[in-house]
């Protein structure tokens, strides 16, 4: 990660060639570079998940997409006779 993004290049190939592990660490260093604030890195960060998300790998493609666009917290809805507890 303190690489930067000279290394997002091999990050991409390792999100789409690699074993399943090698990809979702991939993904997730590409989310903290976006996640972080400075702007070079994460104007780069999105672009490399923006291609990864348009993808034909369909487990880097989503969870590229993930990062992008975060799923909506789903709401707890309690009805009569139930208790969280």
């Amino acid at each position: 990660m303190e690489a930067g993004r000279v290394v997002f290049p091999e990050l991409e190939k390792a999100a789409l060639e690699g074993s399943r592990e090698a990809s979702g660490r991939a993904i997730d260093i590409l989310r903290t570079q976006f996640a972080r604030g400075d702007n070079d890195p994460k104007q780069a960060a999105q672009a490399a998940l923006e291609r990864l998300a348009k993808s034909n790998n369909a487990g880097a493609a989503q969870k590229a997409n993930d990062v992008l666009n975060p799923p909506k917290p789903v709401e707890l809805r309690t009805g009569r006779g139930f208790s969280p507890d």
